[in-house]
């Protein structure tokens, strides 16, 4: 508010604005003025007024403050960050990245998500999983591979593939493609796919199926050059749409290209080379972002992007974007010239993190003294200054080996308080308590820190300077000493106290304590003892019989070991008679291998499927019998083998020409009634919705077959988009959808999509002219928003008090202020008056007018609803905000007005 003071100078009159006085009185969130006053004869700026709170001065503007940095935003009002463009709000102080659709990876820079670990970018941006190996399949998970219709999950735990599943049975050869048999040698396939044995042809043999050709083994498949999309290029195509990158290139989509492994914020044109993109640049093998202008107390997070370092906000201060430091505390008599740091200004001086005047700290410091004209403190009498400026008493009679604070003497390091004078500090010696005055320096006196004066008949034992010993017990050790040390050099045992003890099994000899020998128990006989209880026999002698103290001498031996090597053979010799001690084997037998002792059964034949049980006759496994006069055996079948042969224990192979019967092991019929049963077995097991006829399924009506399952599935006229055909003529819709307009299904969103539509189920998707904001669609206003003022509609502001609408609404702009100037001549006060009353008159005009149309604009809004559907007599009415325009869909014809999108 201004207000108006009437100066009266003699017989006139002046208009003073007074604006100073209005100004002191409200706080400013913008800028602070400037007025000027005479000091010492010079004109000195001064400023009137004051920041609001969560503002702080820089020079003369007002700017926000924010107790947390704002990290990838700006500090646009107190403890409130504006995100950058191309970022979205994750907390009050820190805005992230924006990436549309980064699933499976994480967004690391405006429009660029970094794929996760096992993932990769395909060409339209997302993040697809990775498979080392998936071959016919789809890589649903990192690793983890979905095979494709008509193959299953198979290989080994360490190397899984998919498969080909073949309904029929592929005996006597392998499945290859789904429900696609390769014979083995000397099999061909027949009329159901699966092996069969050849027949030698005696006529002309019938033409192949489709996609087979006439080979040696019959009908094979047709097999040419493999053929991959795109041409497989950087890449070897090893079979049909398989193609395998060369080294250094990976498959994204059926095509080779280049790996990296540093290049996210750039394209990979060949191996392992990186082309950065646009504003960056590339450094030690990896893109990292270019900033032209040096980011001062910051740094560069993108290309001319800077994010200002903890402790620093960014501000834009007379146009210039930079990063000033923040104080928490406010830097009264100074500037604050780091995070946290103040710089005094010049006269002041800091205390404590605090600027103040040197005059005033010294009188609030200055104890026991007084200050005198520049700000020194001079200390009373009986009081000295000490190492910290602080005024102390003194020790009148001095502090020996020590310093004397407020009036007590404070013993140096390694010294303490004499009990005799307290102004005299003794040294200590031992290490012990400083108190400890009965402890240190035992037989002798303390001269030194640590360093003793022994008494007389005593002297230091050792290296130590403070342990005085008596000179006799200084010898008796020197004595001990020497003992040791001969001890440590003769003794085979442990030296204890200069004397040889030794350990169990050892004794001193007699006389000799300086070593030991080892002790035998019973004495060693014909043998000498090298260790407790360990002999070692004379020189033709030796241990028999497992003794290990008694020697024998070797002739002795000998006439041991002859008798019980005979004793031996007699007990062990199996199959046979031991003459002086050799096992000869009995007829019909022969030595085994690797034991003498015993003889095994010995047949000329060998006994296949048993085991010999000598003399030429074999003894067969279970399951066999004897043939050959005993020397052989064969397999047994329970059942008779009809049309074939006894091949294994109750096992039958049937004859050229003839398969086994359905649920029989033993009977055999020919291969044409098996071929007719088989067909006719596998069309019932599918043919459901359908009649088998000959082994063919014939679809009821409303049905079709399905040439890829051999299943009848049901026909519907129309396509179930969003949904699937149940029946004939019936279409069921997707979990998440329902019936919509005859056989379609449209999506179900249980909010309401205000100011949108359901694009997917539980997914809204907003109109033209709005966004996505907090899980509502708003009103989009550009990508500024609405500076000074609010969205309202689509690229429509309503603006804050002080603030005007742009041409186009689409922004609000600050109303000049008007200054008026007072001219003191009191013969131009009529001219003047004329002058400025009529642009305030024409100023409130305009003012007025336009608070009414905003008014009028506001009733009007109140009549719309933005994207919902109102029903008016058989009328459907879709009306958006104004200015958009007005949509209106009639189904009955009436005169309503009507309105084209």
């Amino acid at each position: 508010m201004l207000y108006l003071k009437i100066i009266a100078v003699g017989l006139c009159s002046v208009l003073v604005w007074d604006a100073v006085e209005a100004a002191e009185t409200v706080c400013s969130t913008t800028t602070i003025k400037l007025v000027y006053v005479k000091k010492n004869g010079k004109n000195i700026a001064v400023a009137k007024g004051k920041c609001c709170q969560g503002y702080v001065r820089n020079k003369n503007r007002c700017v926000p403050v924010c107790s947390t940095p704002c990290e990838n935003s700006k500090c646009t009002g107190p403890n409130f960050c504006t995100c950058n463009e191309g970022y979205e709000r994750l907390s009050d102080f820190r805005c992230i990245p924006h990436c549309e659709g980064c699933d499976n990876g994480f967004c690391i820079r405006p429009g660029y998500c970094q794929c996760s670990t096992g993932y990769y970018h395909a060409d339209n941006g997302s993040c697809l999983a990775e498979c080392g190996n998936c071959r016919e399949g789809y890589c649903v998970e990192p690793n983890v591979c979905q095979c494709r219709e008509g193959y299953r999950l198979g290989g080994t735990e360490s190397e899984r593939v998919c498969e080909p599943i073949c309904e029929q049975d592929c005996g006597n050869g392998r499945c290859t493609a789904p429900n696609v048999c390769a014979c083995d040698e000397g099999f061909v396939v027949n009329e159901v796919g699966g092996c069969e044995p050849e027949v030698p042809p005696t006529t002309t043999p019938e033409p192949c199926a489709e996609g087979y050709e006439r080979g040696d083994g019959g009908c094979v498949p047709v097999c040419g050059e493999p053929v991959c999309a795109n041409g497989c290029g950087n890449g070897d195509c090893i079979a049909p749409g398989n193609c395998v990158c060369h080294k250094g290139y990976g498959k994204i989509a059926d095509e080779c290209i280049p790996l990296c492994e540093k290049c996210s914020l750039g394209h990979c044109v060949k191996p392992e080379v990186c082309q950065c993109d646009r504003g960056y640049e590339l450094i030690d093998g990896d893109c990292v972002p270019i900033c032209e202008e040096e980011c001062k107390n910051a740094k560069c997070t993108g290309p001319n992007s800077c994010t200002c370092l903890p402790g620093y906000n960014y501000t834009d201060i007379n146009s210039l974007f930079e990063c000033l430091p923040v104080c928490e505390d406010d830097c009264d008599n100074g500037e604050c010239v780091a995070p946290n740091t103040c710089e005094c200004n010049p006269g002041f001086v800091k205390d404590e993190d605090v600027c103040v005047d040197p005059i005033d700290l010294c009188r609030a410091k200055c104890l026991n003294g007084f200050c005198d004209g520049s700000a020194k403190c001079n200390c009373n009498h009986g009081y000295i200054m000490n190492m910290i400026g602080l005024c102390e008493k003194t020790c009148p009679d001095g502090c020996v080996n020590g310093e004397c604070i407020g009036g007590s003497c404070l013993c140096n390091e390694n010294y303490r308080l004499s009990l005799a004078n307290s102004s005299v500090c003794e040294p200590i010696c031992g290490g012990g308590d400083d108190y400890d005055y009965d402890g240190g320096c035992q037989n002798g006196r303390c001269i030194e820190p640590n360093v003793c004066q022994c008494d007389e008949g005593f002297d230091f034992a050792d290296g130590s300077r403070t342990r005085c010993q008596s000179l006799e017990e200084i010898r008796q050790e020197r004595e001990l000493q020497q003992r040791v040390k001969q001890c440590a050099k003769e003794c085979n045992g442990e030296c204890q106290q200069g004397y040889c003890q030794c350990p169990v099994g050892y004794v001193n000899p007699k006389d000799q304590d300086h070593r030991c020998e080892p002790l035998c128990e019973p004495q060693c006989i014909h043998g000498t003892c090298i260790l407790p209880n360990r002999c070692e026999c004379d020189q033709g002698y030796e241990f028999y019989n497992g003794s290990t103290y008694e020697c024998f001498h070797r002739k002795q031996i000998k006439r041991f070991n002859t008798q019980l090597k005979q004793d031996l053979c007699e007990e062990k010799c199996n199959n046979g008679y031991c003459e002086e001690g050799d096992c000869l084997c009995n007829a019909g037998f022969r030595p085994r291998a690797d034991d003498e002792y015993n003889c095994d059964p010995f047949c000329e034949k060998p006994c296949l499927n048993g085991i010999c049980a000598g003399n030429n006759q074999c003894r067969c496994f279970e399951g066999y019998e004897n043939y050959d006069n005993g020397s052989a055996c064969k397999p047994s079948c329970e059942h008779e083998c009809v049309n074939g042969r006894c091949v294994e224990p109750n096992k039958c192979k049937c004859n050229a020409g003839f398969v086994f019967v359905e649920g029989s092991a033993s009977a055999c019929e020919s291969v044409e009634k098996s071929v007719a049963d088989q067909k006719q077995k596998l069309c019932k097991a599918k043919c459901s919705n359908g009649l088998c006829v000959e082994g063919v399924c014939k679809c009821s009506e409303g049905f079709h077959i399905d040439p890829t399952k051999l299943t009848c599935e049901p026909i519907c006229e129309h396509v179930c988009k969003n949904g699937f055909c149940s029946a004939p003529g019936e279409c069921r819709c997707n979990a998440g959808y329902e019936h919509f307009e005859g056989s379609g299904c449209q999506p179900i969103c249980e909010q309401d999509c205000e100011n949108g539509f359901c694009g997917a189920p539980g997914k809204c998707e907003c109109s033209h002219g709005y966004k996505r904001e907090d899980n509502r669609c708003v009103p989009n206003c550009g990508d500024d928003g609405c500076p000074n003022g609010i969205c309202v509609a689509p690229d429509t502001c309503e603006c804050f008090t002080g603030y005007k609408q742009s041409e186009d609404a689409s922004s609000c702009q600050l109303i000049p202020e008007i200054i008026y100037k007072v001219d003191r001549n009191p013969l131009a006060y009529n001219r003047a008056y004329i002058t400025y009353l009529v642009p305030l008159v024409v100023i409130a005009v305009l003012i007025t007018s336009a608070i009414v149309v905003m008014i009028v604009l506001r009733n009007k809004r109140k009549d719309y609803h933005v994207g919902k559907l109102e029903s008016k007599d058989n009328c459907v009415y879709f009306m958006p905000q104004p200015p958009a325009a007005v949509g209106v869909t009639s189904l009955a014809k009436e005169e309503e007005e009507k309105f084209q999108v």
